[in-house]
């Protein structure tokens, strides 16, 4: 997509004159509302031609069109349309523009607020200047939302010219007296961004030191997705809580260089976390868990993949919060609505092979029903919930998922033995809001083909039993790999019980392609 159509500027000069018919005194308004509601359902050739009709509709229209540019059509690849990007956005083709076109030109670098350059791959054919990144940084004058995931071109190299040229432009900005450009406001020596968003997640070439850069100068950042960089650490963490004083998302998932050190760092320093993504972050452990009291607005907690987390943080996470409660209600100091981890929807735990209980004893779940009250949806792999069959197993999970007063869904990953259903139903009968279970069957070639398997309980005591009656009764129950007919029985034993609890059938596939 071209940041200044031609076609389409050039044809300002057609309605120069035509003057907005007056509708009202909230005319502008209701036009504005009006224009932006529709304009979303019409083609882009359209949309063009309606920004034509007069001034006020172009000054209206222009901006919305624009606002976040999309790459790559049936006549340009991604390559082209970011290559084109960057050359109308060279400081020295500005100086090419008549004086309209450069008014307009501003207006639409102005009007961009979203940039997507995920995913862009070298071109041999083509080479990229490394002030690339500085260009769009300082031209995109209201950027807001940047997605460099997976981008090629951010190097060391990129960061390091984006910082000296910033820097030259301090120093100008000192012997002015202000920014050179309006849409970048500077604070003392310091010049503030307006990007909010931040995805730099798979940029492989990205050093410790060009982190700490990025989280350094992009302040208002409040969304920060970096997932699987090998150069993100504790020393980055520790960067990004110094700075990032708005921060509400952080996504560091598969950053094998995050230990305890830096999360506790972070939730020590930025309390209004909302969202906190850590999977498969090695070396986070109960240490980092039993913290999380001290983030009382943090509403989704993703550890999947943790292997060091164990059912024991969150025990002592709960200690925590009530240690705070307690400490809250005997001194002076007002008390909250929401304590401890109240706010907390969403924990995704599955794939934690640390994050089990002992054959007979479900109490590391309680921990997290009583430390995450209002917690809605959850996510646990089958070693998780399962427990060996007997009637007190039976009232034992009775009793746990009581706890869950308002779990709503409920995902149970890697389903890859035989298993006894009346489990799942059970929890279907005891968590009192629960309206969905995910089943994520492990779905492989033997699976697919009913091939039988060692699993297979086929002793002359085992018998065949129904679910509904085994609740109550002492019968020695048959483990069966779960597939649909179960899970349709299953919805079936659900209805006749006048239970809203809906078991669905997720094949999973373990292999990576």
């Amino acid at each position: 997509m071209s940041l200044l159509k031609d076609n389409s500027i050039r044809k300002i000069s057609s309605f120069s004159s035509i003057a907005t018919a007056a509708i009202g005194p909230d005319s502008d308004n209701r036009i504005s509302f009006f224009l932006k509601h529709i304009i979303v359902h019409l083609s882009k050739n359209e949309q063009l031609e309606l920004m034509l009709v007069c001034k006020d509709w172009f000054y209206i229209i222009l901006p919305i069109i624009y606002e976040s540019p999309k790459f790559g059509s049936y006549w340009k690849t991604e390559w082209e349309s970011f290559s084109k990007l960057l050359s109308n956005l060279k400081p020295k083709r500005a100086n090419i523009f008549y004086d309209d076109d450069k008014f307009y030109t501003q207006m639409i670098r102005g009007s961009i607020k979203k940039l997507t350059l995920s995913n862009i791959a070298y071109n041999l054919y083509s080479d990229i200047d490394e002030n690339w990144l500085s260009w769009i940084l300082t031209e995109l004058t209201n950027l807001e939302f940047l997605d460099l995931s997976g981008c090629e071109f951010v190097t060391n190299q990129s960061i390091s010219a984006f910082s000296s040229n910033l820097e030259r432009k301090r120093g100008k900005s000192k012997i002015y007296g202000q920014a050179s450009n309006p849409g970048i406001f500077n604070v003392g020596s310091m010049w503030q961004f307006p990007l909010k968003s931040l995805n730099i997640s798979n940029c492989f070439d990205l050093s410790t030191t060009s982190l700490k850069r990025i989280f350094s100068t992009f302040t208002n950042l409040s969304v920060v997705t970096a997932r699987n960089l090998g150069s993100m650490n504790d020393s980055v963490l520790e960067t990004i809580s110094e700075n990032l004083i708005n921060l509400a998302t952080l996504d560091v998932s598969n950053c094998k260089g995050i230990t305890d050190i830096g999360i506790t760092c972070l939730i020590s320093k930025r309390s209004k976390i909302k969202n906190l993504r850590i999977a498969e972050c090695l070396g986070v452990s109960n240490g980092s868990i039993s913290q999380l009291y001290l983030l009382p607005e943090l509403r989704v907690l993703d550890i999947s993949q943790c292997s060091n987390i164990t059912f024991s943080g969150f025990q002592s996470l709960n200690c925590n919060i009530q240690l705070e409660k307690m400490n809250i209600s005997t001194s002076n100091k007002p008390n909250r609505d929401k304590t401890g981890c109240d706010n907390i929807k969403a924990l995704i735990s599955h794939r934690c092979p640390k994050l089990k209980h002992s054959k007979h004893i479900l109490d590391g779940l309680i921990g997290i029903a009583q430390s995450m009250p209002n917690i809605t949806y959850l996510t646990l792999s089958l070693n998780s919930v399962s427990l060996k069959m007997s009637v007190p197993t039976m009232m034992q999970i009775r009793l746990v998922w009581e706890q869950f007063q308002n779990l709503q869904v409920l995902e149970i990953w890697d389903i890859n033995k035989p298993v006894y259903s009346d489990q799942f139903l059970q929890i279907a009968v005891s968590a009192p809001a629960l309206k969905k279970v995910v089943m994520k069957v492990v779905s492989d070639v033997k699976h697919r083909n009913k091939i039988s398997s060692t699993f297979e309980l086929n002793t002359s005591s085992d018998s065949d039993y129904d679910s509904d009656e085994s609740l109550d009764r002492q019968i020695e129950a048959k483990a069966k790999y779960i597939d649909k007919d179960t899970i349709t029985r299953l919805n079936s034993l659900c209805i006749e019980m006048k239970k809203e609890v809906r078991f669905v059938f997720e094949p999973l596939d373990v292999i990576d392609y």
